[in-house]
């Protein structure tokens, strides 16, 4: 009671709660039985995308499609009475713990556990976030209807990133969301726990996992993309992922080890010199210095002979060789994105919440390996966040998508 009067006083928005000890133990409590079974990786990407400009537990209904099965369970389980909906913390609240957790919950490779700075998404987890009215969300997509059976979905024209670019996008969209290079690729390895989808299945239009594990959060991205010597790149070759309706191409690079693995231009963009074009083709610097397109099925090295600048290297080599430098500063990246233009958040009061989580993260260990046992056994093995801009030459085109 003393807490609510004191936030009255303060003036906190309308529709900003928080959380009791006891309501943030049972809120964890609800998660630690959903994640084990749950698509963490569509499930960190709704959040991504929710947070983009402000986390606020809506999503268009014209962005992926592919997020509808897991924003439905996570509606459900947040209005259900073992959590509490609006009464106990803000759907966006519920999104970014529930995001947070799931990270937390992948970190199971015995040779990689978490860090203290991964463990602390959680026990130090801050809340706060205002509950927003979907519904009431200004410039509406024409022709878009809301859809009353679904209240975290928005007709508002939300800033989605495409998934179409090459260095100069990356750039921009580094600039956009207010983080610096080592800030954005160490968001980038959550692409370890995703897939990408094709548009027949609610997605972007690509195809494929980006590692071969996609269930262990791990530095393994960076290992699959660089290898343990920048050589290996040239067995990433050009496919042509088709137009899926859209006015360009999209294009992956595919692992010739197994064809199914693949980057996106946007992920090779770090490493190597690559630009995409206006129908998205990608486009490289040859051996003679001129840059031209790349054609559908070459390899990687043969057409894009300029690599990245060298002070970029080190931190894509860092993050390969030291899980702990990559994981802490994943964590303070992704906190600093989730908790951005959030001015009244609030750490949970509770000194017994470490010991709590440590025995919870525990119990999520065990249901997780005895779940996908047959899945992890192919598993592999910030500096200042925002405020840093990057420089490019050149101009800037549209953004680059970060999660699939």
């Amino acid at each position: 009671m003393k807490q609510v009067f004191l936030f009255a006083l303060l003036g906190f928005a309308a529709g900003q709660v928080y959380m009791s000890e006891k309501q943030f133990d049972d809120v964890n409590v609800v998660l630690d039985q959903y994640l084990p079974t749950a698509d963490v990786g569509t499930l960190v990407n709704l959040v991504f995308t929710d947070c983009t400009d402000g986390c606020n537990g809506c999503v268009a209904s014209t962005t992926l499609d592919v997020f509808q099965p897991v924003a439905d369970q996570l509606e459900q389980i947040w209005q259900s009475p073992a959590v509490g909906g609006a009464a106990v913390l803000s759907r966006s609240d519920f999104w970014v713990l529930a995001a947070n957790k799931a990270i937390v919950s992948r970190a199971v490779n015995p040779r990689q556990p978490p860090t203290d700075d991964i463990l602390a998404l959680v026990y130090n987890f801050r809340n706060g976030r205002i509950q927003t009215d979907c519904s009431t969300l200004a410039n509406p997509v024409p022709g878009c209807r809301f859809n009353a059976a679904r209240p975290w979905e928005t007709c508002t024209a939300e800033a989605h990133v495409p998934q179409v670019g090459g260095w100069t996008e990356w750039v921009a969209t580094a600039n956009a969301l207010n983080l610096n290079f080592d800030s954005l690729t160490a968001m980038m390895g959550a692409h370890v726990l995703g897939t990408k989808h094709s548009v027949a299945n609610g997605g972007d239009g690509y195809t494929g996992p980006w590692t071969e594990g996609m269930k262990t959060f791990d530095n393994s991205y960076y290992t699959w993309m660089i290898g343990p010597m920048w050589e290996s790149q040239a067995d990433w070759t050009l496919r042509d992922e088709g137009n899926a309706g859209t006015p360009f191409k999209r294009f992956s690079w595919v692992d010739d080890k197994n064809g199914v693995t693949s980057m996106l231009t946007s992920d090779i963009a770090m490493s190597i010199d690559v630009e995409v074009d206006a129908t998205g083709r990608p486009t490289c610097r040859n051996q003679n210095g001129v840059t031209t397109p790349v054609q559908d099925g070459s390899k990687l090295i043969a057409s894009c002979y300029s690599f990245n600048q060298y002070t970029r290297h080190g931190t894509l080599e860092s993050y390969r060789d030291d899980w702990q430098y990559w994981m802490n500063d994943f964590a303070s990246a992704w906190n600093y994105y989730v908790e951005r233009n959030h001015n009244t958040l609030s750490y949970i009061n509770n000194d017994n919440w470490y010991d709590f989580t440590f025995h919870g993260i525990i119990d999520i260990f065990n249901n997780f390996n005895n779940n996908n046992n047959n899945d992890n056994n192919n598993n592999n093995g910030l500096g200042n966040l925002g405020g840093n801009h990057i420089d490019a030459d050149g101009g800037l085109h549209s953004n680059l998508g970060i999660f699939g």
